[in-house]
């Protein structure tokens, strides 16, 4: 596991958990005790964080950066399976069933993460039962983003999962427009690299380009590099919807 990390821009953990999905509803008195299992984690680009198989000594949340959860076929093929980042949380499930991490785990820029110590966060969550009901919640949302992904890998052709992961893209920029389109002409920077990307959306990535192409030929979208302004937000839901 990489060295932990004392100095962050965040000051103290308690204060950086604040801005963890997970844990921003929580109670002064309970974030403290959960504070007390965690620890910052200051990783470069391309760290590896753990192998899938490996002891799952804790779980991670995401306060900077980027990291890639993947998983290698049997014939040595990369499947990327989620791209978590600021504000999410990951490799929770493995620590608290006390396996072993089913996937494995890779920093894809340079990142800033909170490490939650499994045996510690064990000890706090036996003292307040608040925090087992916000891991309740966090395994429950989980489980509605893999039935969700399912959902779109086996119904919808790669268009209509591109379209709807630009739309996702935008929506995480969003401030005071939550739960609206975003605005036509938004800009938007592929998070992940077009490999990993075509695996997280179950494509090849000659099938990607296409899909692209396709988007950006019905002026959709316009693409300059990893950076991709969406035209028009509207027809983008159409083919995410799979009505056009």
């Amino acid at each position: 596991m990489p060295e932990n990390d004392t100095n962050s821009s965040f000051g103290s953990v308690e204060s950086a958990m604040a801005a963890v999905d997970l844990f921003s509803e929580l109670e002064p008195e309970a974030r403290s005790r959960m504070a007390a299992a965690a620890s910052f984690v200051r990783v470069p680009a391309r760290t590896q964080l753990f192998e899938a198989g490996s002891e799952a000594l804790g779980f991670y949340a995401v306060l900077e950066g980027r990291v890639r959860l993947y998983q290698m076929s049997p014939t040595g093929k990369e499947h990327t399976i989620h791209a978590p980042g600021p504000g999410d949380v990951f490799a929770e499930a493995a620590v608290f069933k006390g396996r072993n991490y089913p996937a494995s785990a890779q920093a894809l820029e340079d990142s800033l993460l909170l490490f939650f110590d499994r045996h510690k966060l064990r000890r706090a969550i036996a003292a307040d039962p608040d925090l087992a009901f916000a891991m309740l919640g966090l395994l429950a949302q989980r489980m509605r983003l893999l039935v969700n992904k399912l959902e779109a890998v086996t119904l919808k052709e790669v268009p209509a999962r591109l379209a709807g992961h630009l739309l996702l893209l935008a929506a995480s920029q969003q401030t005071e427009q939550d739960g609206e389109l975003p605005e036509p002409a938004t800009t938007v920077t592929l998070n992940l690299a077009k490999g990993h990307l075509a695996t997280l959306l179950g494509a090849t990535p000659e099938t990607l380009s296409r899909a692209l192409k396709s988007l950006a030929s019905q002026e959709l979208i316009e693409i300059k590099g990893r950076r991709i302004t969406l035209l028009d937000p509207e027809g983008l839901e159409e083919v995410a919807e799979g009505l056009v």
